[in-house]
């Protein structure tokens, strides 16, 4: 793989000169010594917007179309910029961002379009972006940051100085490209042009920069069975995904979560979840839900907008009374509201079995069952059930027809 010094024409072969980073050249020497640095004199590391992007650094989103991934990264680019959570108008934990994104797939006008109906719904005006955000279209002259010449991968050259220019000028702190498939000409199935592009293009310029940098990706086709996205699926050279430091992937509602949140079918699919599948830097988090609204514009356009969202909590409501009468239901059947009169057989005309007898269950007695069981009672001259000698009385004439029946012939 090389990298050539002629910038001024794209996919010349230049002088031949290889460039040092690549150990090319006769004089080419590594200076290596013995390790030892101060733990306190290493910086931290720099997360600019949650665990996900880090400065000087490359991330991933990974998810299929209709996920709403360019909606949700023009949604959190505008927060970064603003510093507020637009959901809740919180602050959010750092300073105004400087963000500098790149769409190689829509037109300039789709953009405006998407930004307009973010800024509309969520209440953000001109000065609140302050003049942070960039949204740029490059589909009708793609940038392409690494090319094939005569078969071999190379960095274009003149591509990273144009964004390297825009993201100094605008003093980026962050840098989309959206997709990545468009921003480069080489193999996406081969590992070695994607770790090619990712560490010495991409990397580099974050890098150089001092800013991070996140690309959009689409995962490959589905295997025979497979109802969700995970970072592995991620379409082409596996080299893509290690190579960056954190990689995210969105995907819609399953319909047995929809099923249990009572979220009908047609609704579904406009709930997102979006999992950490790959935190080099950090934990996994936990799974995060935006959801797709529709903002009408003053031009009469209905647009697409994120928005955060979190399943219902079952409880919600529910009180510690609740849980403990919930809890005593689910152990004996009872509640505290329907006290105990006494055990109540399942034939009323039979001997109650002993009490032991998986048969006899302890409940409240229903008031015509009470007075036909106390009719009855008198009838036979049978005492106050709930008496211990009357207990004692059935519970020996049950044990004797238990010997009865088993053929037991000494009592014990």
């Amino acid at each position: 793989m090389k990298i050539w010094e002629d910038d001024d024409q794209v996919g010349s072969e230049g002088n031949g000169k290889e460039h040092e980073q690549y150990g090319g050249g006769d004089d080419y020497e590594i200076e290596a010594e013995p390790w030892w640095r101060d733990p306190v004199t290493i910086p931290r590391r720099e997360f600019l917007y949650g665990r996900h992007l880090i400065r000087k650094d490359v991330s991933a989103t990974i998810g299929a179309g209709g996920r709403a991934k360019t909606t949700y990264c023009l949604f959190e680019a505008i927060e970064m910029v603003t510093a507020r959570n637009l959901t809740t108008g919180k602050a959010l934990p750092h300073e105004p961002l400087h963000v500098v994104y790149f769409n190689a797939e829509e037109d300039q006008d789709e953009l405006d379009r998407r930004v307009a109906a973010i800024c509309k719904r969520y209440s953000v005006t001109e000065a609140d972006l302050g003049g942070r955000l960039v949204v740029k279209s490059v589909r009708d002259r793609p940038l392409r940051l690494a090319i094939l010449k005569r078969g071999t991968p190379m960095l274009n050259q003149p591509a990273l100085n144009a964004l390297t220019t825009v993201i100094k000028r605008n003093k980026a702190d962050v840098f989309i490209l959206d997709p990545w498939v468009s921003f480069h000409a080489v193999n996406e199935s081969n590992n070695m042009d994607m770790d090619l592009i990712v560490k010495q293009g991409l990397g580099a310029i974050a890098s150089e920069t001092n800013s991070a940098g996140e690309i959009l990706h689409h995962p490959g086709k589905p295997k025979p069975g497979q109802a969700e996205t995970t970072v592995e699926d991620a379409r082409g050279a596996s080299a893509i995904i290690w190579a960056v430091r954190s990689a995210r992937v969105f995907n819609f509602m399953t319909p047995d979560e929809a099923s249990k949140l009572g979220i009908t079918e047609g609704d579904r699919r406009r709930h997102i979840r979006i999992t950490n599948g790959k935190a080099n830097m950090g934990p996994l988090g936990k799974a995060e839900w935006i959801r797709i609204e529709v903002e009408d514009l003053p031009n009469g356009d209905e647009v697409a907008v994120s928005s955060r969202w979190s399943p219902p909590n079952p409880f919600d409501g529910v009180s510690t009374t609740d849980m403990t009468t919930g809890a005593r239901l689910a152990a004996t059947g009872i509640s505290s509201r329907q006290p105990v009169t006494q055990l109540v057989r399942i034939c009323p005309r039979r001997p109650p079995p002993h009490p032991r007898c998986l048969r006899w269950r302890q409940r409240p007695e229903r008031p015509r069952a009470a007075q036909r069981h106390q009719n009855l009672d008198q009838e036979q001259g049978v005492e106050d059930r709930s008496s211990p000698r009357c207990q004692k009385q059935r519970a020996q004439v049950h044990r004797s027809r238990c010997r009865r029946s088993s053929g037991q012939t000494n009592p014990r």
